[in-house]
């Protein structure tokens, strides 16, 4: 198994048949349309996906980062 660190790596990885992955329909579109990349069928045939917000320990967050973070708990 191989962990990459985003989506567009992923994307690369995929379109240099490195395997199969899970990745947002909007990065792959073109390539899908094109029949670069083709969907696979799976169990469940959809995925839900939890996003986390992940820091450094021992640092703070900055105004930007309390803001950011104030936002999306807000819902908005």
């Amino acid at each position: 198994m191989v962990y990459l660190s985003d989506f567009h790596s992923k994307r690369a990885a995929l379109l240099d048949a490195a395997g199969y992955g899970w990745i947002p329909r909007h990065f792959i579109e073109d390539d899908l349309a094109a029949g670069l990349l083709i969907r696979l069928d799976s169990d469940p045939a959809e995925w839900t996906y939890h996003p986390q917000i992940i820091t450094r320990a021992g640092h703070r967050l900055g105004r930007g980062g309390e803001l950011f973070l104030e936002t999306l708990s807000s819902g908005g």
